[in-house]
């Protein structure tokens, strides 16, 4: 027996509404802590409130976006107890439906919400992360804690005798643009020889231009001057392979820049693994979907919900730690970017399929 339209659209449209209602929930979660947590910080700055939830707004669609598979997963989990609660697979195996059918509509929202996901929210979210760290570093410039954390910059360069360790509490304008710089000065011998401190430092003409900058030397006596010139070897290519994260880049300018960074000598793997990942990532929440099946499709005939939910959601976080494992080895360049993007989803969806096909056809 074939499912009729009006049961498509019925089964799509259920699943939409719960993996709506969990990312958004889950976004509106997020956004609220990062509200606090940026008023902690911006708390000596006098930053006004509309800055501050306009800095999260633009930002927090890309830390989101790792919530997606999550999205999908606890959707299918909740779709497909709410129709077994409600008799509804029931009367549809009943009726002759085998699980595959009802859980083809799940599968193509699930396909479509990855195609969406990689193709249209990823661009808009990588660009206004972009944005957002700009205005992030400019407002919070003073703050006693780095602007991100995460995102601080290390580095070594040399330039004839002198060699050159720098620090950098953020990078904006695809790296080349640096934040709250400290740099270390070694002469020939390697002898420490004097320190810079700057609020800002700008890659041009082959030099850092360091802006409100703080000198001191051995002794420790310190010389303020507005502008100081640290030369560099380092090409505007080279600081964006090298300070750029993947996750930072929208999809379509993944492979230009991966190609950038291999020419200059700099390592492009973590780029050609999200590349990868994001194609790969219908696959994996179709996945996500057939793990979900294989324990909330056992409800509708033994019972415990609590304890099959559980299941779905450990198996479905298996998947992601594995997923994140395999990201790190294709990021790293121990493993092919492509074997690394979409083995994990494929294996999960074998996974499923085969656990399905027990359930179903003994």
């Amino acid at each position: 027996m074939r499912l009729s339209a009006s049961l498509n659209r019925y089964l799509a449209l259920v699943f939409v509404r719960h993996v709506g209602f969990v990312f958004l929930g889950a976004f509106a979660l997020m956004f609220m802590v990062d509200i606090m947590e940026l008023s902690r910080r911006g708390g000596d700055l006098d930053v006004p409130i509309t800055a501050i939830v306009a800095i999260s707004a633009m930002r927090l669609p890309a830390l989101a976006e790792q919530l997606v598979p999550f999205a999908v997963l606890i959707g299918a989990l909740m779709t497909l107890v709410a129709l077994s609660r409600r008799s509804e697979l029931i009367i549809a195996r009943a009726s002759g439906l085998s699980a595959w059918q009802f859980l083809v509509p799940l599968i193509v929202v699930a396909a479509l919400v990855g195609v969406t996901a990689s193709l249209v929210y990823n661009p808009l979210s990588a660009t206004m992360k972009v944005r957002s760290d700009a205005i992030l570093t400019e407002r919070f410039a003073g703050s006693t804690t780095n602007v991100d954390p995460d995102r601080e910059v290390w580095f070594r360069q040399s330039t004839g005798d002198i060699m050159t360790l720098v620090r950098a509490a953020s990078a904006t304008d695809d790296g080349q643009t640096l934040n709250q710089v400290s740099a270390m000065l070694f002469d020939e011998n390697g002898d420490f020889n004097q320190r810079v401190d700057a609020d800002r430092a700008a890659l041009r003409d082959g030099a850092w231009h360091m802006e409100n900058v703080t000198m001191t030397d051995t002794q420790g006596e310190s010389q303020d001057v507005d502008v100081f010139r640290l030369a560099t070897p380092l090409t505007a290519d080279d600081v964006l392979g090298r300070f750029t994260p993947a996750t930072s880049v929208p999809i379509w300018s993944l492979p230009s820049l991966a190609n950038k960074a291999q020419q200059a000598g700099i390592a492009s793997d973590r780029y050609r693994f999200q590349f990868q990942a994001l194609l790969a990532r219908p696959m994996l929440l179709m996945a996500m979907v057939l793990v979900a099946a294989t324990v909330s499709l056992r409800f509708s005939r033994h019972g415990g919900t609590t304890k099959l939910v559980v299941a779905g959601l450990s198996a479905g976080f298996v998947v992601f730690v594995v997923n994140e494992i395999a990201g790190d080895l294709g990021g790293a360049g121990l493993v092919s970017p492509i074997l690394a993007a979409w083995v994990p989803p494929i294996a999960a969806g074998l996974f499923g399929i085969t656990a399905l096909l027990h359930l179903e056809d003994g």
